[in-house]
This record gives structure tokens, C-alpha cells and sequence, in this order.
């Protein structure tokens, strides 16, 4: 339940970044789609290089003999922390824009990487894959949910839409960082069930 909260709540920001970046930039900065290409690309480069960091930082903060809880808790705080910025984004240059944006994806990535191995972190094995899938169908849902409230908020308050949107995703990540440690204060393994005939 906790995996599922938490992609339910940060899923939607990565949904958005995929389906409304191109109209962000027509509106806000008046490049369309085929002259915003550049920036795109920057931007899924940056998440592509950076978001790497967050599979080795727990990693290494294990290594070092941290607990799993403290390991992945920091470094899930780090990740939410990173995304803060993009509140920003609307105020800026194009590519400071493009900068604060591949931040925020690619500490959105780290962030997924770190939930994701909470599960193993916590469950039995035979229990992780279903974890999974139902945390990754709630994220879904909630991100078909999100770009609908986009376009109303946009509808709305026009180019304006995208400051409160902005300001949405920037929080999602520690709202669902406090969530988290309310519901699992501590990544303990969970005793498997006793299989019987």
C-alpha cells in the first residue's frame, strides 16, 4: 500500500513531463513543437545521464554500512529535494527551463529506482512482482487522471495553468516522502506466511 500511494503520487509528474512539455514551451515561450526539438532532447539527455546516480547513491551509502531504511530514506530525500526547483520554471530562461526540467526528471527516475527496490527491500520475493504491478497500475491510472486536470487548470488560467502545475510536481515528492515515513518507518522485511497444504 505505501509503493502504491507513493506512484500514485509522483507517477502523474513523469506523465506530465512526457505529454506536456511540447505545449509548455508553444505557450510559455512561444517554440513550437518542431523549433522545441533541441530543448526536448537536452532535457531526456540530462535525465538519461543523471538519473543514473540514483541507483548508485543507496548503493553506496550501504557500502559505507548504513542501514537499508537510513540508505534509501536519504537518498529519497535528496531525490525530492531535486525536484523542488522546477517551481521556478516558469520564471526563467529557455535554458535554465530546460536545466531545472532534466533536474526534475531525473531525480523523478532515481526517486522510481529507490521505490521500487523498497519492495524488495520489504516483501518476500514471490511477493515483489505483484507489488510492483500494482503499484505501476496505480501510477498509471493516476497519470491518465493528471493530464486531465492539466487541461482544465490550463483551460482555466491559460499559460498561468502551468505555475500551478509546476508547483504541483515540485511538492508531489516530499508530500509523498512524509507520506512514506508516516506508513513505513523503518524498511523491515516483512515476515513470509507460512505455505500450507
Amino acid at each position: 500500500m505505501v509503493h502504491n500511494r507513493r506512484k500514485i503520487q509522483t507517477d502523474p509528474v513523469w506523465w506530465f513531463f512526457l505529454i506536456w512539455l511540447p505545449d509548455f514551451f508553444k505557450k510559455t515561450r512561444d517554440i513550437d513543437i518542431k523549433n522545441s526539438w533541441v530543448q526536448l532532447v537536452t532535457i531526456y539527455a540530462i535525465i538519461t545521464v543523471l538519473s543514473n546516480f540514483g541507483g548508485w547513491l543507496p548503493g553506496h551509502l550501504m557500502s559505507r554500512g548504513w542501514s537499508v531504511t537510513r540508505a534509501r530514506k536519504t537518498s529519497m530525500f535528496i531525490f525530492a529535494l531535486c525536484v523542488v526547483p522546477i517551481i521556478f520554471v516558469t520564471s526563467v530562461g529557455n535554458w535554465m527551463a530546460v536545466f531545472l526540467i532534466g533536474l526534475a526528471g531525473s531525480a523523478h527516475q532515481a526517486w522510481s529506482a529507490s521505490l521500487y527496490s523498497t519492495a524488495s527491500d520489504m516483501f518476500p520475493k514471490r511477493a515483489v512482482a505483484s507489488l510492483i504491478g500494482l503499484g505501476s497500475t496505480a501510477g498509471s491510472i493516476a497519470g491518465m487522471i493528471f493530464p486531465i486536470v492539466t487541461g482544465i487548470l490550463l483551460d482555466k488560467f491559460q499559460a498561468g495553468g502551468y505555475t500551478i502545475l509546476f508547483y504541483i510536481c515540485g511538492f508531489a515528492y516530499l508530500v509523498g516522502f512524509g507520506l512514506n515515513h508516516l506508513c513505513a518507518p523503518k524498511f523491515e522485511r516483512f515476515p513470509a506466511p507460512e505455505l500450507t497444504d
